[in-house]
């Protein structure tokens, strides 16, 4: 291999990524926590809102923990960085699906009374 391409082999940087790239990891973020998989038949789907939020977070923690290790580790070209984005992208995306989402009003809570003289639960819905 002659050494102007084993220059241009040893130039390529993957860590850190451009604006660009963590701009699109996070709509791909938000597009699949907003669309319907296994996962939000079980714990439901996010809003739109709610689901650009998270990303926006998510993709901040990937990126602050894969740069972390970079500055502690670096491999010089970064690849074992981007490695730890996307698994720490998918791990946290993963848990805010199970987090599902958000009740954006409290729920009423039902009270249970019991009745001591015949021991039988009452649900009591109106709270009276």
């Amino acid at each position: 291999m002659d050494s102007t391409r084993q220059n241009r082999l040893n130039s390529i940087k993957l860590w850190p990524p451009s604006q660009g790239t963590r701009h699109i990891l996070v709509e791909r973020i938000t597009k699949n926590l907003t669309t319907p998989s296994i996962l939000s038949r079980k714990y439901g789907l996010l809003s739109k809102e709610e689901a650009e939020e998270d990303s926006k977070r998510i993709e901040a923690a990937a990126f602050e923990t894969a740069n972390q290790h970079f500055e502690k580790v670096p491999d010089g070209d970064g690849a074992s960085a981007v490695q730890i984005y996307a698994k720490e992208s998918s791990i946290l995306m993963v848990e805010a699906v199970k987090r599902g989402p958000r009740a954006k009003e409290e729920q009423q809570e039902v009270t249970i009374e019991t009745v001591t003289s015949d021991h039988k639960a009452i649900f009591d819905l109106s709270k009276n």
